[in-house]
């Protein structure tokens, strides 16, 4: 039988060494930089720390 390889992630989803410092708030020393960005979201919105303009809109 022929053996599926695997493909080997690219772009957005490889991933990328830590500095320290993110690497011990993260809880990992390697993440895709996706998860990077969901885990400090969840970060953000557990903590409120995302500031609102009088519409309700999140300033930029």
């Amino acid at each position: 039988m022929e053996e599926l390889k695997m493909a080997e992630a690219k772009g957005l989803s490889k991933p990328v060494k830590l500095k320290k410092e993110l690497a011990e708030f993260l809880g990992a020393t390697e993440l895709p930089r996706t998860e990077i960005t969901k885990k400090l979201w969840d970060y953000i919105k557990a903590n409120k720390l995302q500031t609102k303009t009088e519409n309700g809109k999140p300033e930029n």
